[in-house]
């Protein structure tokens, strides 16, 4: 009875490390042989620190300027984790595109984001919901939101590299 008491709490403690991605609907499997994906960013359903976009621009005056560094984080992330051999970006001939939809930002930066791939007729092909990253430690609050930006992307490319296997 201890042993399953002792597993029970280790698979307990290890769950907050656990891959949170989920793929709710489709196959990632179409981006199989991509080499080009459209990458848009969507923050409009987002709650920043407790905020819609349109106030949080208000009270960080500097969203503006740096939501399109906070966007290249998310794709250069993706890209990173797998080796660059399919590039995200501003690609709108592209056969699909990829549309992360943030959900919310923490005051610590920490992100959930749904992802959703898109063929050229605007069917969904695919969906994966709690895309996470965690913020930064140190800095301002558009610092630690890039931090999270950063980490989700990177999270996420771990994810697909894994399904075009």
């Amino acid at each position: 009875m201890k042993r399953y008491l002792l597993l029970l709490c280790a698979v307990v403690a290890w769950m907050p490390y656990a891959e949170a991605q989920i793929l709710q609907e489709g196959s990632l499997g179409v981006l199989r042989g991509e080499t080009m994906v459209n990458f848009e960013a969507d923050y409009s359903k987002a709650s920043i620190m407790n905020m819609t976009e349109e106030e949080f621009a208000t009270y960080e005056q500097d969203w503006e300027k740096d939501k399109p560094e906070i966007v290249s984080r998310i794709s250069h992330g993706i890209e990173k984790s797998l080796d660059q051999k399919i590039l995200f970006g501003r690609f709108p001939k592209a056969d699909y595109t990829l549309r992360w939809e943030v959900l919310h930002i923490n005051k610590k930066g920490d992100t959930i984001s749904k992802v959703y791939v898109v063929n050229k007729q605007g069917d969904v092909c695919a969906v994966v919901a709690d895309v996470r990253g965690d913020g930064g430690t140190f800095g301002s609050k558009l610092n630690l939101i890039k931090d999270g930006a950063t980490e989700s992307g990177e999270k996420f490319g771990k994810y697909l590299r894994k399904q075009l296997r």
